[in-house]
């Protein structure tokens, strides 16, 4: 329908409207294509509210153009006066079809491909309906589809994780989408396949990398194998893989279950491989190292040492193992002094050092440091005490005051300080005898402080250690 209105033009320059007025008659040119009520079948006035049968109301019958007339005879018996208004008439719309775009698509799993619904026309217009149609897909194990107007997803049912009209593909395989449209009482759908494939693998490995297990505890392993595809997202195969241990008689490895098992002490390169849904074969690899204990703590010797500037002390440090045992691991261990300082620390370092199986620190000037040691992972420290005391006096001792001729005896020179601490001179002083005749005392590294008695006598043994003099009276006797 069209609503018409028709005014007149007054002389004072107002206008007056008459679309309902008893005295306005409407009419059309052409009754087959359109028709009009007249005034004198609805209400009037100004501003009049028009209803169905009110003046001018056009009906549209049949398409084509028509022209609507508008009469209007004053009552003071003036002239009549006419208007006219050219009415179009346009067919009404006959949905024909539903088409869905893309008709087919091909989409990564877990990706998601959206679809448009359109109605097209007897006359070759068309529509969107994609929110008002239902979507379902025939295989919910591959394709789910969403409903933009439930929110909930057709095929498999389920609340929609993506908007209307998309599809999410949740397996590999075809399935075909299809949409549903009814348009008064005619029912349109359409269809489109929806082809799921898995992503290209960007990368294959083995976790955990270069792992170690123990004849003493636990002997097997667990390796996990995981695909990275190109869509970023991950996927553990572990089961799907193929594996093999290079060496058997090290550790054995189930054939997809990705478990090694320890045999023996050693090592052995794992392998996986995995067969991707293109058919490329992937491979990737680690080192299982089988060891017969577990190192479980470190013991570092002697604890909070204390010794005078110019002065070495050694450190020890022991490995304790799992199985109870422990072993000498001083050389094998990385050494450092917190505060280089006030003393340094090195491999059988220092006047005296005892070679790879110690430790030597020199101590440079008062104050205190920390000597750590790294093992295998683990950490044992302890604090190095270094005090400015001055040396007061030097006690030289031996096990006997009496030695025989051809004998040899272990001197010790044990230096006291002013801060009443007691330092090993040894190895630092040097050593005189009184008669290297009956009597001699050696200054080399390997032998120092070593008494040989030679001939029958009573030398006087001495060490001298910065200006500081100590003694030793030794009787040498006849065999």
């Amino acid at each position: 329908t069209q609503q018409f209105r028709v005014y007149t033009e007054n002389s004072d320059g107002t206008t007056t409207d008459v679309t309902t007025s008893g005295s306005t008659d409407w009419t059309t040119a052409d009754g087959t294509k359109a028709t009009i009520t007249t005034g004198a079948t609805g209400g009037g006035g100004r501003g009049g509210i028009f209803v169905l049968g009110g003046g001018g109301l056009a009906t549209g019958l049949a398409a084509g153009s028509v022209t609507i007339t508008a009469i209007y005879t004053p009552s003071d018996g003036s002239a009549a006066l006419s208007a006219t208004a050219t009415l179009t008439i346009t067919a009404a719309k006959t949905p024909k079809s539903l088409t869905i775009n893309p008709p087919s698509a091909s989409i990564l799993l877990n990706g998601t491909q959206a679809f448009t619904a359109t109605l097209v026309y007897t006359d070759g217009s068309t529509s969107s309906v994609t929110n008002g149609a239902s979507w379902t897909t025939t295989d919910p194990t591959v394709v789910v589809m969403s409903n933009a107007n439930t929110g909930f997803q057709g095929g498999g049912g389920g609340i929609g994780i993506v908007g209307g009209a998309t599809a999410t593909g949740v397996g590999t395989g075809t399935a075909t989408v299809t949409a549903t449209y009814t348009d008064a009482s005619t029912t349109f759908s359409a269809t489109a396949n929806v082809t799921v494939s898995n992503p290209s693998v960007l990368s294959f490995s083995i976790t955990p990398t270069t792992p170690t297990i123990y004849l003493s505890g636990t002997t097997t392993q667990q390796f996990t194998a995981t695909v990275i595809f190109t869509d970023d997202t991950k996927k553990d195969v572990t089961a799907s893989s193929s594996w093999t241990s290079a060496t058997p008689a090290v550790a054995v490895i189930g054939g997809n279950n990705g478990r090694a098992q320890a045999v023996s002490a050693g090592s052995s390169i794992i392998t996986a491989t995995y067969t991707d849904s293109s058919g490329t074969v992937h491979t990737a690899t680690t080192t299982l190292t089988v060891a017969s204990r577990k190192l479980s703590s470190l013991s570092l010797s002697p604890t909070t040492p204390t010794t005078h500037v110019g002065f070495t002390k050694s450190f020890t440090l022991y490995a304790i193992y799992d199985d109870g045992s422990k072993s000498n691991v001083t050389g094998s261990a990385t050494w450092s002094s917190g505060t280089p300082s006030v003393a340094t620390i090195a491999i059988g370092g220092g006047p005296g050092g005892g070679g790879g199986n110690t430790a030597v620190s020199t101590a440079i000037a008062a104050g205190s440091t920390t000597i750590q040691a790294v093992y295998g992972g683990l950490t044992a420290s302890t604090t190095l005490t270094v005090s400015s005391g001055t040396l007061t006096s030097i006690a030289v001792t031996g096990t006997s005051a009496s030695i025989a001729v051809g004998a040899t005896e272990q001197l010790t020179a044990t230096g006291t300080y002013s801060d009443n601490l007691t330092d090993d001179l040894t190895s630092s002083a040097i050593w005189l005898s009184s008669s290297d005749a009956s009597a001699t005392v050696s200054n080399a590294t390997a032998s120092v402080g070593l008494l040989t008695a030679v001939t029958a006598g009573s030398p006087t043994i001495s060490a001298v250690y910065k200006g500081v003099t100590g003694t030793l009276s030794i009787q040498v006797t006849s065999n």
